[in-house]
């Protein structure tokens, strides 16, 4: 029976083909290819983009830092960056509003200030203002809804309700070159919603127009008629005849000479105020449909300011207060005629 080799018994032989074995399978490991996923998990991984850096990563892995290595995790690095300069490109432009909106956003920004200007608005729970582009005249509108929320107050007046008002407004798509490009917006405190120009006598620009008017609190109301203007002022009317007449009354009742040095119509409001409050007069509605005023701008006038148009009258000192919160030169007219008119009736009665 053959005995066992020891160990011992070994060749040197042996071993040292085992070893260039070993040393062969490190030497190929060290230049295989890398794969697709180690060539960008090597580029993320890069703080900086050089070939030393990928050549430094590459030796990392176990791989030789060939040139051409080191540069296609460069080239992967590149690809990259470039897909997500893209990516965030894309990002950004969708968070852009479209073309149509931005126009929108921009003629609303038109519209926004003149309604507010002339409008009461604000109310303790909030409010919103809402603009639509209509295509057709009787579209054209303007309406406040009134709303309320229980949400406000806080404290002991926690559950309170809280009024809001909320505005919706209906103009032509090109309100703002129909309208405001021609000075129409404001007319004697009233917001020209939509004006479409007539033949008219000559030194009279007509309009058929539609107009929004304040009521009362926050409420606004919608009229339909037409604008006559003439010398700077303007008159609103139900019918064409009736503008025509109202504006040329109204021009002739501005075209009377002042009997002071300065007009009272060109004095500035504190001193027209100190002037005339010595008078004890009442203002009534003849007074300022006489010094030329429209119905619609009396009516929008009182309720702006808060005074009962169905009263008819009100003593001049509350006029004064109510001019000073909203001067019209409207209401100059009417406070000069109703005190000529109080001159007059003392003169007769003397």
């Amino acid at each position: 029976m053959t005995s066992p080799k020891h160990f011992s018994n070994i060749s040197p032989t042996a071993t040292a083909t085992s070893a260039s074995e070993v040393a062969s399978d490190q030497q190929r490991l060290r230049f295989r290819l890398l794969t697709s996923l180690e060539l960008t998990k090597l580029a993320l991984a890069l703080r900086q983009q050089t070939v030393a850096a990928a050549s430094e990563a590459i030796r990392g892995l176990g791989v030789a830092p060939r040139r051409e290595t080191a540069q296609a995790v460069l080239d992967r690095r590149t690809s990259i960056d470039n897909v997500r300069r893209s990516r965030a490109a894309r990002r950004q432009f969708n968070t852009q509003p479209a073309l149509a909106q931005r126009l929108r956003t921009y003629k609303a920004s038109k519209v926004f200030p003149v309604a507010k200007s002339l409008f009461r608005h604000g109310a303790a729970g909030g409010g919103t203002f809402k603009l639509w582009f209509v295509e057709k005249s009787s579209e054209v509108s303007y309406k406040v809804d009134i709303d309320s929320n229980r949400d406000t107050y806080r404290g002991s007046f926690k559950g309170w309700s809280a009024t809001e008002d909320h505005h919706r407004i209906w103009v032509p798509r090109d309100w703002a070159a129909r309208v405001l490009a021609h000075g129409l917006a404001d007319l004697d405190g009233m917001m020209t919603l939509d004006a479409h120009r007539l033949m008219s006598p000559e030194g009279i620009t007509l309009y058929a127009a539609t107009w929004a008017a304040q009521s009362r609190g926050y409420s606004v109301t919608t009229h339909r008629g037409f604008i006559a203007i003439s010398g700077g002022l303007s008159f609103h009317a139900d019918s064409a005849e009736h503008a025509v007449a109202g504006i040329r009354r109204k021009v002739t009742a501005a075209g009377r000479p002042p009997r002071q040095l300065v007009s009272p119509l060109d004095t500035d409001i504190d001193a027209f105020v100190r002037r005339y409050q010595r008078y004890d007069v009442t203002v009534n509605l003849d007074d300022a449909r006489e010094s030329g005023s429209c119905e619609y701008g009396i009516r929008s006038w009182c309720e702006a300011v808060g005074l009962d148009y169905e009263d008819g009258e009100a003593p001049l000192a509350d006029i004064l207060t109510a001019f000073q919160a909203r001067p019209q030169v409207e209401v100059r007219r009417a406070i000069l005629h109703a005190i000529r008119r109080q001159q007059a009736h003392l003169r007769k009665a003397a």
